[in-house]
């Protein structure tokens, strides 16, 4: 029960996602790759993070990595759905892989 609520916190606290559909749109194939990974950055390094996860720093980036292709795939497709609230939705897709890669 403990370790669930951390992991709550850590993802309630992290950063969220560096991109909406409209920026995202504008990218190309290596702008969205470097998105997501600034992203996966971004949340690897904050101070929530370092505090709410006993995961290795390094095996959750080589799994987050593992996932650049897919997290790029599911927000082309939401952002080609043309929803007005996509932002969030966005935060829930990264959020899912990064909760896959905590063991």
């Amino acid at each position: 029960m403990r370790i669930l609520l951390a992991i709550a916190v850590l993802l309630w606290a992290a950063p969220a996602v560096a991109a909406d559909c409209r920026s995202w749109g504008k990218l190309d194939g290596a702008g969205k790759q470097a998105t997501i990974e600034g992203m996966i950055e971004g949340h690897l390094n904050s101070n929530e993070s370092k505090m709410w996860t006993s995961e290795s720093k390094s095996g959750m980036r080589r799994c987050m990595h593992g996932f650049v292709g897919r997290i790029i795939g599911e927000f082309d497709d939401l952002c080609a759905s043309g929803r007005r609230k996509a932002k969030n939705e966005l935060d829930d897709i990264f959020d899912k892989y990064f909760l896959s890669c905590v063991q």
